[in-house]
């Protein structure tokens, strides 16, 4: 097998431990299903105390006729339970921006979006601030660094970091200076991580459906408003979803191959037609904005490393078929190289013309503590249209 559809994998099978609520890597959506639940904060994936997040949450095939949330924002490490557990849980409403929470329904996705505003004392509550802060820095660290904040409780780091915040516009090399070469990059991202949380989100729709997410919030956020440069993670952008028609029984696909007869662009906009013939291979293929990849360092070492992107994808048959049998509906078949492509199956029975593909897309780097995720999220519609002779 391919090393690089390994890290996928083992990618994915990570972020499911640590309750990202996703699926496998792809998926027929016949019940109400959570397909993605995204957090934008000015095209950013995490957010600092006191920021306004966006959260957005879609479903699909059920309509959305209710749905409470819940926010949990106290963490308990799990030295003491066993496992880290949140000891409070109090309604979204608390938290959220008034007049900002919007239902969308009615088509083939509906979605939740609220605005939430994060508490400034999130992170400070779960850390003992009286705590030397020695105790958290991570290896990766510089010496110099460590023996400057060695002096330092961890409340008293926290209000340093309040302090270059609140200053809007500064002199980097100067505050490098007084505090010891604390913001080079490299220490402060891994400073930053040592002092990242997380909060949760749970949710119940239609009154049966269980949801719940994670935001991690840190101080990066502030530290890039003024001027410093410090690792932080944007949300990706799915540019595209591509449909490819290539003569032939193919495994993979190759975009340049001359025998590529048909591309259609999948748009939630406009529903494209793809006509179906026999001795064709079809694929999917997503296409996203590059430039909009990140790095971070690792949490134990310090080593920089781009981000993975992981493609999960949905489907689902629009049409009332009855007597069919599943496999002979349309299908998504697994990766065949990387997750951003994939075999589509057109159905057998000539009688399921309208499908529904949906994409969500989120960035992770393998070692990165509480590492942001990003997501980006696309539906699409479309019409198979059949040759006679298929």
């Amino acid at each position: 097998m391919n090393h690089y559809f390994i890290v996928i994998l083992f990618s994915v099978l990570l972020l499911a431990g640590c309750g990202a609520n996703l699926p496998d890597q792809f998926e027929n959506v016949e019940k109400l299903r959570s397909l993605a639940i995204t957090f934008d904060n000015n095209g950013y994936a995490e957010a600092a105390p006191g920021d306004t997040v966006c959260m957005r949450a879609y479903f699909s095939g059920e309509t959305v006729r209710s749905a409470q949330w819940w926010v949990s924002t106290q963490l308990v490490s799990g030295i003491y339970f066993g496992a880290d557990t949140f000891i409070d849980s109090i309604p979204i409403h608390e938290l959220t921006i008034p007049g900002s929470y919007k239902e969308f329904a009615g088509g083939k996705t509906d979605s939740i979006a609220i605005n939430l505003r994060i508490p400034e004392d999130v992170i400070r509550k779960q850390f003992d601030l009286s705590k030397p802060v020695s105790s958290l820095l991570p290896s990766g660290v510089n010496d110099s660094v460590r023996s400057t904040l060695s002096v330092l409780t961890i409340g008293q780091v926290f209000d340093a970091l309040d302090l270059i915040s609140a200053l809007g516009t500064i002199n980097s090399s100067l505050i490098d200076t007084l505090y010891g070469g604390m913001l080079n990059k490299q220490n402060l991202s891994l400073l930053l991580q040592a002092f990242s949380v997380k909060i949760r989100i749970s949710g119940k729709v239609n009154g049966y459906f269980n949801l719940k997410t994670f935001l991690t919030v840190k101080y990066s956020m502030r530290m890039k408003r003024v001027g410093i440069d410090v690792e932080v993670n944007r949300n990706p952008v799915i540019d595209s979803v591509l449909l490819y028609k290539v003569f032939g029984n193919h495994s993979a696909l190759d975009p340049e191959s001359k025998y590529v007869r048909s591309v259609y662009n999948l748009t939630d906009l406009l529903a494209d037609t793809v006509f179906i013939e026999k001795g064709h291979t079809y694929f999917l293929k997503a296409v996203e904005t590059d430039s909009l990849a990140d790095y971070g360092y690792t949490y134990s070492n310090a080593t920089y490393q781009k981000e993975l992107f992981v493609h999960k994808w949905f489907y689902r048959n629009e049409d009332e078929v009855s007597g069919t049998a599943m496999d002979d509906l349309v299908k998504i078949g697994m990766p065949t190289f990387d997750s951003n492509t994939v075999k589509l199956y057109p159905p057998l029975d000539k009688r399921m013309e309208n499908f529904s593909i949906w994409l969500a897309v989120y960035d992770e780097i393998y070692g990165v503590r509480l590492r942001p995720i990003g997501f980006a999220f696309k539906a699409m519609h479309g019409v198979f249209r059949y040759s006679e002779e298929y």
